[in-house]
């Protein structure tokens, strides 16, 4: 859902796409392993509008910027290296928006980049599930996750495209397939 000068309106899947760095702590005695990252991210997705019931598109967004995040992945202690093992990780997430575009389809006078309109900094929790393997030259891990921005994206003290003041906010909610290499 999304919240445009305080008018509900219905919003679509859009994709979330990211690359970057990972660091992680990795330990085979302990259960637990640190990993920590930052990444650029490219958002695109579209808010909705009824006529007549007839689903259209009204606005569409994109937005690009860097993520850093924080995560704690739990496994089987004592694990081999060198085999597959299971783990579940959950975290902390915070997207810094750099670039912002809103189109407005409805009235294109209104359409802006403005970036002033969205927070500065956007907190949100992470987790899911994957399989790794770390070898002496080579780690490789493919995980199902999932993402929930619990702070908003829009700045509540800032004018709409519009001039107009009232509530405008969006949460992302995300989920996909994270993949990494390493070769050292």
């Amino acid at each position: 859902m999304y919240t445009k000068e305080g008018t509900p309106k219905g919003a679509s899947y859009g994709y979330f796409a990211s690359a970057g760095l990972q660091l992680s702590l990795v330990t085979f005695s302990s259960p637990f392993d640190l990993s920590v990252g930052v990444e650029y991210f490219q958002t695109e997705y579209q808010s909705l509008r009824y006529l007549n019931n007839v689903e259209y598109t009204a606005s569409e967004f994109s937005i690009s910027g860097a993520d850093a995040f924080l995560n704690l992945k739990i496994h089987r202690a004592k694990s081999e290296q060198g085999r597959l093992r299971l783990y579940l990780k959950g975290g902390l997430e915070l997207l810094l928006p750099l670039k912002y575009q809103d189109q407005d389809l409805e009235n294109p006078s209104r359409s802006t980049t403005d970036l002033s309109l969205l927070k500065k900094q956007s907190l949100g929790a992470t987790g899911g599930i994957g399989l790794e393997t770390q070898r002496k030259k080579f780690g490789f891990f493919a995980e199902l996750t999932a993402g929930l921005n619990f702070s908003g994206i829009y700045d509540s003290n800032a004018s709409s495209s519009s001039g107009a003041r009232g509530k405008t906010e969006a949460y992302f909610r995300t989920a996909g397939l994270r993949i990494g290499v390493r070769f050292w």
